[in-house]
């Protein structure tokens, strides 16, 4: 299996007036964990913990170096609490998950000693598509 080097990786997210638009180009990490709910079903009696499967869920978290047209995109995403289309592929080419999402967290963030950055957090709405 080939290494695959991560400054391939592209962002891509859908803005309030419905046009892609590439947030690779300030990107500087870029996560999307996914999860899955699991209800404890055990018993007063048992030794060990029973479980079973819930629903799925994911969060994209991603941090940019400030650009004030992508902030205002992302700005305007967040205030209108929309749910937006994305796609995420983390090798830059191939497969890549395509899912819809909508901004919880926008967070803007300076520092004496460091590029002017901001944070953002997107909770998954439905399922994705990988492809």
């Amino acid at each position: 299996m080939a290494a695959v080097h991560g400054k391939n990786s592209t962002l891509k997210i859908t803005d309030v007036g419905s046009t892609l638009r590439d947030f690779s180009l300030y990107a500087r990490d870029i996560s999307f964990p996914l999860s899955g709910d699991v209800a404890d079903v055990s018993a007063f009696t048992q030794a060990f913990k029973s479980g079973v499967g819930g629903q799925y869920g994911a969060t994209l978290t991603f941090t940019f170096i400030w650009d004030s047209t992508f902030a205002g995109y992302l700005s305007a995403l967040f205030k209108a609490r929309t749910i937006t289309a994305c796609e995420y592929c983390p090798a830059g080419t191939g497969l890549k998950y395509s899912f819809s999402a909508i901004i919880t967290d926008f967070n803007p963030s300076s520092n004496l000693s460091d590029a002017v950055t901001a944070s953002v957090s997107m909770q998954m709405s439905g399922d994705y598509t990988l492809a």
